[in-house]
């Protein structure tokens, strides 16, 4: 289990507040270090219960991050990864390279296992 900083504690309490004001769509930016895929992971922890989740990578190493950051914060959430080789989609959360989503066929599978509760955009 990983102790969020106060930080990234703020950071989360900042989307619990645009979202309750109806912001569907948020950006958050923080800097190189400060443990973005953290707070992201714990946002997934908090809405498991509404439903399955994507997370879209633009590096095969984001993607791996991502999978290893989810298990630390929530080892209760299984990670499909769509990329390359890889198409395990219908996971709690599924973690998918952009770059493999630009073929069509890769992009439908994800969107026919869908639909899905949260999606986050890592480095957008």
């Amino acid at each position: 289990m990983i102790n969020l900083r106060p930080y990234q504690h703020k950071a989360l309490a900042a989307i619990d507040a645009a979202l309750s004001r109806g912001v569907r769509r948020q950006a958050v930016q923080m800097p190189t270090g400060a443990g973005k895929t953290v707070v992201f992971a714990e946002l997934l922890r908090r809405r498991q219960h509404i439903g399955p989740a994507l997370v879209l990578a633009h590096r095969d190493e984001l993607v791996q991050q991502a999978v290893d950051k989810i298990g630390q914060v929530a080892p209760d959430l299984i990670c499909g990864v769509v990329k390359a080789e890889r198409n395990e989609t219908g996971y709690a959360v599924t973690v998918a390279s952009v770059q493999t989503l630009a073929r069509q066929k890769r992009l439908d599978a994800i969107v026919n296992a869908g639909p899905y509760a949260t999606v986050i955009a890592d480095e957008a």
